[in-house]
């Protein structure tokens, strides 16, 4: 289910502001689409630092390679 931007601009941007009628079941599908944004981003930043994690540890020499 997305947003439609149309619904969206024809009645939250109508030019009377007696015209503008937005529904709740419009109003909950915003929010749950903005809630899932904003997981979707924390699952994100944690998987780059996830990978920033490991990236680091490749990097750090074994103990075998420093005595070499």
């Amino acid at each position: 289910m997305s947003i439609d931007l149309e619904q969206l601009r024809s009645s939250a941007f109508a030019e009377s502001p007696n015209d503008a009628v937005v529904t709740r079941a419009f109003l909950r599908q915003v929010h749950a689409e903005l809630t899932a944004g904003r997981v979707a981003q924390a699952q994100l930043t944690r998987a780059q630092c996830m990978d920033e994690v490991v990236q680091g540890l490749r990097n750090v020499p074994s103990e075998k390679a420093v005595r070499l």
